[in-house]
């Protein structure tokens, strides 16, 4: 036991803490991990620049450090993203096939039959769903778009 605690209280090198920053920031690079792992990565380093400061710095203190960095880190980070969101896009349907036709009217092509249907589309016929009931030329609205079926009302 005495070993143990012992571990703990002995100085590592400055270079441990770093090579332990180049796999996190290696983890974060092949990963889709949205920044937190850069943090962490960003913690270690300042950590490794701390412990090469201090170079008999304890184990326990080293690792007490990081994890306070990694708080620090980690909260301005969500904060920041918190004050300042992504900007709107000038194409919000942007890979969302379909959903740019929400509001375009559109020529029933088939009769509804139970609320189901099908609707030209551009040069396509598309399954759809109404409430409302629709013949075959009717004009209607897309309002929404559920999978592949769209919703639509009755203009």
């Amino acid at each position: 036991m005495t070993d143990f605690v012992h571990f703990f209280l002995q100085p590592i090198p400055a270079w441990t803490w770093w090579t332990f920053a180049g796999f996190m920031l290696l983890i974060e690079l092949t990963a889709d991990g949205g920044y937190y792992l850069l943090w962490t990565t960003v913690s270690a380093a300042i950590t490794g620049i701390i412990q090469h400061a201090f170079p008999e710095l304890p184990l326990i203190w080293s690792g007490l450090i990081f994890s306070c960095l990694c708080m620090v880190t980690l909260g301005g980070w969500l904060a920041y993203n918190r004050l300042n969101p992504p900007a709107s896009s000038d194409q919000p349907f942007l890979n969302q096939r379909g959903m740019e036709h929400i509001g375009r009217l559109v020529e029933v092509k088939k009769d509804f039959v139970g609320g189901e249907g099908r609707i030209l589309l551009n040069d396509t016929t598309w399954k759809a769903r109404s409430s409302d009931l629709l013949k075959k030329g009717d004009q209607a609205r897309i309002e929404s778009l559920e999978g592949k079926v769209y919703i639509l009302t009755k203009v």
